[in-house]
């Protein structure tokens, strides 16, 4: 009989004999032809390569990045770049690092604003200069920056208000073009234009206004257009499958992640992930960026204290697990900490932590097999190595109405023939494990061979595993091959009370 729900995002219940679904660097791809082998199959996550030929690196993490024109800037600590094809770079200059994501936005005249520790800079596109707009009586700091309607629109580092740039200028303020007092309960934490609004978090709500053309000034609250949800983590807010997506908060609780559809906060996380949330120690911290791959939109949300990383796709509404593995089989939230897609590839910065170094500046594809990554020695960057990425598919199985069972057999269908051609991975393996009590405890590691190049007639199936009354099976692979799971059969037979 075929397992049911064998493909599926992650979903680990409070208990887990209600559900033990784990789904770890696999992402599900629905097949929309309605007539294929299984409704979904599992995709491998990307994996990550050192980008250029002839990099120059500044050891510090990322903080943040944009795409202008075909051309890549970015911040690492407080160094701002100018990254080429080659992988090289240009300095351009300092901004103030306060250690938090910076956040930068662009207009149609050749300027890039950052806000970044409070200040404001500018990059003028023609020829690379950096200019930092100074607090004065005229231009009131920048806690974040956006851009909508001509304007650069910065939230006051005191913030109260925001201010809007000349038109199409960010080089010059005006004291005049200041929305006076933001009407909020709490302090406002972030802003975002998107789709003609602009949108004001605070940690509680968002106040969403308009251009009214008035020309004093030409935002507007829009009157009782309040999301009564609030932002619980600054970076976490993106746009996302036609909306805003963001780690929520509101006075009567928090940790769940929303996307605003209108006004209206629409929950986007499941029980599994809140429950998973609520035992992290930290949050606000919460980082996150949105990517376009074959088909496929993403929020990767990567807590760093929490050492955890998850991710959305759009296509299907499911979350999966990411993590990064050291050479000793230790697992890590994932290192990348903005994105841009520029050159025609899709672009992070690593945020680093105690196994790979900082500031390096990666290609995310689902061609490469490991994530390539500077290992971390006393005396600085050591050498380019490439780490396994370890993929987990856990699910239980049907079980007969909690009587004893014997699960005589157990195959796994996938993509045969996969091993990589000139590697020492020419006959990849599967680990299969199975649990009797809803994946509480593990039996011993069996082996299934996933077939040699060209063995496009393998299967891989394990007879006698057998008996008990809750049992889930635990599949994982770790070698740099191009495993697909298309499906998984089990025979099984009945026993007694």
């Amino acid at each position: 009989m075929i397992v049911p729900n064998w493909i599926g995002g992650d979903y680990v219940s409070q208990s887990q004999f209600a559900d033990c679904e784990q789904t770890v660097n696999w992402y599900t791809e629905l097949i929309e032809s309605g007539a294929g082998k299984s409704r979904a199959v599992l995709y491998r996550t990307p994996g990550t390569s050192l980008f250029g030929t002839n990099p120059d690196y500044d050891l510090k993490p990322a903080r943040g990045a944009i795409e202008y024109d075909g051309r890549y800037f970015r911040i690492n600590g407080e160094d701002v770049l100018e990254v080429f094809a080659d992988g090289s770079n240009r300095f351009l200059g300092n901004v103030l690092n306060d250690g938090n994501m910076a956040q930068l936005a662009s207009n149609s005249a050749g300027q890039i604003a950052i806000a970044s520790g409070g200040e404001l800079y500018i990059i003028t596109i023609v020829d690379g200069l950096l200019t930092h707009i100074p607090q004065s009586d005229d231009f009131f700091g920048a806690a974040a920056v956006t851009y909508g309607d001509s304007y650069f629109i910065v939230l006051s580092a005191n913030l109260s208000q925001f201010q809007i740039s000349d038109f199409n200028n960010g080089m010059v303020w005006s004291a005049e073009d200041v929305s006076g007092r933001i009407p909020m309960t709490d302090a406002t934490v972030n802003l975002i234009y998107d789709r003609g609004l602009l949108w004001i978090f605070s940690g509680r709500q968002a106040q969403l206004w308009a251009d009214t053309g008035n020309n004093n000034f030409p935002f507007a609250p829009m009157g009782s257009a309040f999301m009564e949800m609030g932002l619980g983590a600054k970076s976490s807010l993106c746009q996302f499958d036609n909306a805003l997506i963001f780690l929520g908060q509101d006075i009567r609780g928090a940790r769940m992640v929303f996307k605003a559809q209108g006004a209206s906060p629409v929950r986007a996380s499941n029980h599994s992930m809140e429950y998973a949330m609520s035992k992290y120690s930290r949050v606000d911290d919460a980082v996150a960026f949105v990517r376009q791959d074959r088909g496929h939109t993403f929020y990767r949300l990567t807590f760093p204290t929490a050492n955890a990383t998850w991710e959305l796709d759009a296509q299907t509404g499911l979350w999966c697990k990411l993590t990064f593995t050291d050479l000793n089989g230790n697992q890590y939230c994932r290192q990348e900490r903005d994105h841009v897609y520029c050159f025609g590839k899709h672009l992070v910065g690593l945020g680093g932590g105690t196994v790979v170094i900082a500031g390096t500046v990666m290609e995310l594809s689902p061609e490469y097999y490991y994530d390539q990554a500077f290992e971390i020695i006393s005396t600085g960057p050591g050498q380019l190595l490439n780490y396994p990425i370890t993929r987990d598919r856990i699910c239980p199985l049907p079980n007969n109405e909690n009587r004893i069972i014997f699960l005589t057999r157990f195959e796994l269908e996938f993509e045969p023939g996969i091993g990589l051609d000139g590697s020492d991975n020419t006959n990849p393996q599967f680990m299969l494990r199975n649990s009797w009590d809803d994946g509480k405890t593990w039996g011993n590691e069996l082996m299934m061979s996933a077939g040699g190049i060209g063995q496009y007639n393998t299967r891989a199936y394990i007879n006698r595993l057998g008996c008990g009354r809750k049992p889930a099976v635990w599949v994982r692979v770790t070698e740099p091959c191009n495993f697909t799971i298309i499906n998984a059969y089990m025979d099984v037979s009945a026993g007694a009370y």
